[in-house]
């Protein structure tokens, strides 16, 4: 299943188109591992700066300038999804979480829009609003194929996003008052 693209080329153009495709969907894959690499360990570094994560991790290296703890953890995450799943099962995992969040944000984007039309954008999406409905409508697809043919990989995805709201609701302050209230309640 990992190498249907590659199958695909194969069958359709034979040997030597089959297995350069084979080459770039690799290096496809490569490529969104590397910028996840990168941006990943920043978005915690920006959370902490936000005090919505744990303040080590908003401390950078001095000699080299990257949020070196950061780093680590995002090493760490990925080293525990590596050993505990197999790559169909991370791809639809990981697949299902950025098809919702990137679809999210799209419709964002559009909702901001149409509340504010008249407000000066220095970038214009070409086909708008055809082109972001059809990616909402892509990543819809890219879901319900996750739901349907890997359940396991969907629950853990859910699982994660309701571990980062509780997460966030920690970092707010939300439950502070409760953990607080339940702590005086026991001392009585």
């Amino acid at each position: 299943m990992e190498e249907i693209g590659a199958l695909a080329a194969l069958n359709l153009f034979g040997g030597k188109v089959g297995s350069f495709f084979g080459v770039v969907i690799a290096f496809c894959l490569l490529s969104s591992v590397s910028s996840m690499i990168m941006t990943g360990p920043r978005v915690y570094y920006a959370m902490a700066k936000d005090r919505l994560f744990f303040k080590i991790f908003r401390n950078i290296n001095q000699k080299h300038q990257v949020p070196s703890y950061a780093i680590i953890l995002q090493g760490a995450i990925s080293i525990v999804l590596v050993l505990t799943s197999t790559f169909y099962t991370l791809l639809m995992y990981v697949g299902f979480i950025l098809a919702v969040f990137s679809s999210l944000t799209v419709l964002g984007m559009m909702v901001l829009r149409s509340k504010d039309p008249d407000r000066a954008r220095p970038y214009k999406t070409w086909g708008y609003p055809l082109t972001p409905v059809l990616f909402v409508m892509g990543n819809l697809w890219i879901v319900i194929f996750s739901i349907r043919s890997n359940l396991t990989a969907f629950l853990w995805g859910l699982a994660t996003v309701g571990a980062g709201l509780l997460m966030y609701e920690v970092f707010e302050g939300q439950l502070k008052n409760i953990l607080i209230l339940g702590k005086k309640h026991r001392d009585r």
